[in-house]
C-alpha cells in the first residue's frame, strides 16, 4: 500500500486574496441536519435571496417588451449555493447547461461574493449553472480527470480525498485543500507514459459544481462526504510535476588530427594568398 506524506505545514502561508473570514469550521448541509454557524448563514442567505426574488421580474423576450414574474426560487438551488457559500468558496453563476461564467468574474478570483450579489444572480428566477472559483480565494484546488484514463491515473498516483464530483461526461473533479502558496492551472498534464485529460484548477480556476447540468443533460454529482476543507490533504504541486522535456542528442563527433592538419594548410593557404596579394 502506498503511504502518502503530506507537504510541510511550517511553510510561511501566502494570502493571495483578501478572503472572507470563516464562520467556524463549515459542515455538510443536508435537509434533516443542520448545525451552526453554515445554519444560521444559510437561513440568513436563504431568507434574504427570497426577498430579493418575491420582487423580481424578466422580461419575457416577447415584443410587447412586457415584464414578467420571475419564477420562484428553488430551494434546491438555495440548498446548492448556501452551502458551498457557507463553506467559504467563491461562488459565480454558469450559463444554463454550459461551462462559461455568466458574469466578468475577475474579481471573484480574489474575493468571495456577497448575499446581494448572489441575491441578484440566483434570486432572480433564471436557471443558472453553478461555479466553484478556485485557488487561495476558497481555500481549493481541484484536478479534473476528464478520461478513464486520467481516472486511473490519479488512483494509481494522488492521495484520495472525499470531496469530489463526477461530471457530465463522467470524469471527475477531485478537491485537495489549498497549500498557501500558488497554484499554476495546467491542462493536458504529461505524464511518465502519455499526455492526459488531466488539468489542475488553481488560483484563477473554476469548475462547475454538482447539480448543474451538462449540455447533454448529464447532472455533475457530488461523491463522497463533502468533508470540511480543513479536512482534505493539501495539495503538492509535486504530484503533478511534469517530467522534463529531453533534448536530442547533438552531434559532437571527435576532431581528429588528421581535421586539424587540413585546417592548418587551409589557413597558411590563405595566409599566403593575402601576402602575394599585398606585395
Amino acid at each position: 500500500m502506498r503511504t502518502w506524506h503530506q507537504p510541510p505545514q511550517h511553510h510561511t502561508h501566502l494570502d493571495l486574496s483578501p478572503r472572507k473570514p470563516r464562520l467556524g469550521k463549515p459542515v455538510f448541509l443536508t435537509a434533516h441536519s443542520v448545525t451552526w454557524p453554515i445554519a444560521e448563514k444559510y437561513q440568513s442567505f436563504a431568507s434574504g435571496v427570497r426577498g430579493i426574488s418575491s420582487a423580481a421580474t424578466l422580461t419575457t423576450g416577447s415584443s410587447s417588451g412586457k415584464s414578467a414574474r420571475a419564477s420562484p426560487v428553488s430551494d434546491e438551488l438555495l440548498q446548492r449555493v448556501g452551502d458551498l457559500w457557507g463553506r467559504g468558496f467563491s461562488v459565480i453563476p454558469i450559463l444554463e447547461r454550459g461551462k462559461r461564467p455568466a458574469i466578468t468574474w475577475a474579481d471573484y478570483q480574489r474575493r468571495a461574493p456577497t448575499m446581494d450579489e448572489l441575491g441578484d444572480w440566483f434570486g432572480n428566477g433564471r436557471a443558472f449553472n453553478i461555479g466553484i472559483v478556485t485557488g487561495a480565494v476558497s481555500g481549493i484546488v481541484a484536478i479534473d480527470c476528464d478520461s478513464p484514463e486520467a481516472i486511473a491515473w490519479a488512483d494509481a498516483h494522488l492521495p484520495a480525498t472525499d470531496m469530489r464530483t463526477r461530471t457530465g461526461r463522467g470524469g471527475e473533479h477531485r478537491f485537495y485543500q489549498h497549500p498557501g502558496t500558488p497554484v499554476r492551472n495546467k491542462v493536458k498534464i504529461q505524464t511518465d507514459h502519455a499526455r492526459l485529460a488531466l488539468d489542475v484548477r488553481g488560483d484563477g480556476g473554476f469548475v462547475v459544481a454538482p447539480g448543474s447540468v451538462h449540455e447533454t443533460g448529464a447532472v455533475y454529482e457530488k461523491l463522497g462526504a463533502w468533508p470540511p476543507v480543513e479536512a482534505l490533504p493539501v495539495f503538492d504541486p509535486a504530484w503533478i510535476a511534469e517530467p522534463p522535456i529531453e533534448k536530442p542528442p547533438t552531434d559532437r563527433s571527435p576532431v581528429f588530427s588528421s581535421d586539424h592538419d587540413h585546417l592548418n594548410r587551409c589557413a597558411e593557404h590563405f595566409e599566403n594568398g593575402w601576402k602575394r596579394k599585398a606585395s
